[in-house]
């Protein structure tokens, strides 16, 4: 009897030893970054999230909002470690304010703006909207680099002075998709990210009407975790991350 248990015995031993060996190397914790981004660039953020995180041992939470405000956020102290801005404008401003390492500015996509439908008479061009009494959203032109092309679009097209009284401003494009998804307006002028696989009707915008959405990044200068924050922003400037961003809806910077 003492013989048929030595092989088990044995087993088991190998097993527990096997066990400690594994539970001697824990694997380390997760390093969290915080990603500043734009409002119209969250979506394709979370995307790329989730090809980043497995493979580099990182949690990446994502703090959403218009362009304006996050530069202000970051101007103020925020906690960011990367910020994510849907103009270049804004990093190469907190750049020379040293919130940004200069270094690490560098565009990552180039926005498209298209006009938006779910309701009303079908708008054959966006210059119908001249006369046609549609309700029209646009991002906060203060605040958001999209709300700006949206009414240089206007503007150039020679109709803001008749849209302007129907014009409904959102602080964000996120905002202004909930207006029009909500049924609050009846066109948006929105990002082609937001729009692509969510809502049918929508029309480009001739790009000659507005200046081009180039949308910039940047490494936060106080961030606490510098290697990681780098080692992300590089990989967003890489091809498996374009690769994502060009799917999502936008052109390469």
């Amino acid at each position: 009897m003492t013989l048929r248990r030595i092989p088990l015995l044995t087993f088991v031993c190998l097993a527990v030893a096997t066990l400690a060996i594994s539970c001697g190397k824990p694997k380390p914790p997760r390093t969290e970054l915080t990603v500043a981004t734009a409002a119209n660039f969250a979506p394709t953020m979370e995307k790329l999230a989730g090809a980043y995180e497995p493979e580099n041992n990182v949690q990446i939470v994502i703090s959403q909002g218009s362009s304006g405000v996050l530069q202000r956020q970051a101007k103020e102290g925020a906690p960011f470690d990367l910020l994510i801005s849907a103009d270049m404008r804004r990093v190469e401003e907190l750049a020379a304010d040293q919130v940004i390492l200069p270094e690490s500015v560098a565009p990552y996509a180039k926005g498209i703006l298209v006009l938006a439908q779910t309701r009303g008479p079908e708008v054959d061009k966006p210059a119908g909207l001249a006369h046609s009494g549609h309700r029209i959203a646009i991002a906060n032109p203060e605040h958001a680099p999209y709300g700006t092309a949206a009414k240089q679009a206007l503007t150039k097209m020679g109709i803001w002075e008749d849209v302007e009284p129907r014009v409904v401003y959102g602080e964000s494009v996120g905002q202004v998709l909930q207006f029009l998804e909500t049924g609050n307006v009846d066109v948006a002028f929105l990002p082609l990210s937001l729009v692509k696989d969510r809502i049918e009707e929508f029309t480009p915008i001739d790009p000659e009407t507005y200046d081009p959405i180039l949308q910039g990044l940047g490494v936060i200068a106080a961030t606490t975790h510098p290697e990681k924050a780098q080692e992300l922003r590089d990989w967003l400037l890489g091809p498996e991350a374009q690769n994502i961003i060009l799917a999502a809806g936008y052109e390469a910077p």
